[in-house]
């Protein structure tokens, strides 16, 4: 991108913010007042003794003409803290013990392998889960598809996770080096489809970890930009991937300082260490511009006057 045009984008960003100073602000570690989140989960009610109820969304399979389809359903759940990684954990578990004989009367079923979790670390936006070898111990092309759609989508419902990152023993799988099972199946991160409804229903802050989740995926980054970006780039291929990748594609563990929605507008702020060509950057920010367009929210850049 021309320096002159890098200048106009972030003096258009620094214009943006003083624009939206009156706008609505949203603290997302301020969850005082109870209310549920864009992305339609309830928030955990701090009760006193450490004892949090809350509604969550896993997601089993069912066969649609031999394909696996996903399908969300609600579990009422007690939580020590809204941690995502004790929320995954608790996922996990629920997963694993599968639906309820009415769900299975309506054709729902659990497919992954009865295997031990080693491991379970979240590094927003991504969450790196490690299984036994049992886990990959299963063949047949319908199971696998399912098995990867109840990990994406269950694991994509937990704010701050919009990422997979699936080891076995401790060896990432889905790579080129490292296929996954006996059908080779090499898919990398595991992301939503962002033009599905499960995205539609995420907010800024949560559509940002998903756009920062699939760089440098150019085609998933572009049904993610919104009409100034796409303005830019004319199409995928033009898109510096690799300065995405080195930039916004590094933060890892942050959390989001805050996020101020006016109308299909929004800013938000997230805030970490962040490493820059071998430097690291303590307690380092960075804001984006956000807009909504045709009911799902974008990354974006502001628009130039």
């Amino acid at each position: 991108m021309p320096f002159k045009r890098i200048t106009a984008v972030f003096m258009a960003i620094l214009l943006g913010s003083v624009l939206l100073a009156g706008c609505t602000t949203k603290n997302p570690e301020d969850n005082s007042d109870n209310q549920p989140v864009e992305n339609g989960q309830e928030q955990p009610a701090d009760n006193g003794d450490k004892n949090k109820k809350m509604t969550m969304q896993v997601y089993f399979t069912h066969n649609n003409q031999g394909k696996a389809e996903a399908v969300p359903v609600a579990r009422e759940v007690h939580l020590e803290s809204d941690d995502p990684a004790e929320i995954a954990k608790r996922a996990l578990e629920l997963l694993q013990a599968g639906p309820t004989e009415e769900e299975k009367k309506h054709g729902l079923s659990n497919n992954l392998p009865g295997a031990q979790l080693l491991d379970l670390i979240v590094q927003r936006p991504h969450v790196i889960l490690n299984f036994s070898r049992e886990f990959e111990q299963f063949g047949g092309t319908y199971r696998l598809d399912a098995v990867l759609k109840q990990l994406t989508m269950t694991m994509s419902a937990i704010p701050g996770i919009k990422s997979v990152v699936l080891l076995v023993e401790g060896e990432r799988v889905g790579t080129e080096e490292r296929p996954f099972t006996g059908e080779g199946s090499m898919f990398g991160d595991l992301t939503m489809d962002p033009g599905s409804e499960q995205a539609a229903v995420l907010g800024p802050a949560d559509t940002l970890d998903l756009f920062i989740a699939v760089i440098p995926d150019v085609e998933k980054m572009w049904a993610l930009m919104g009409p100034q970006a796409r303005e830019i780039y004319k199409e995928p291929n033009n898109i510096e991937y690799t300065a995405f990748n080195e930039g916004l594609g590094s933060w890892k563990n942050y959390r989001v300082a805050e996020e101020r929605i006016e109308g299909d507008i929004a800013v938000v702020t997230i805030r970490g260490d962040q490493e820059l060509e071998g430097e690291r950057q303590p307690d380092a920010d960075y804001t984006a511009y956000m807009v909504r367009e045709n009911g799902y929210w974008k990354w974006d850049f502001p628009p130039v006057n």
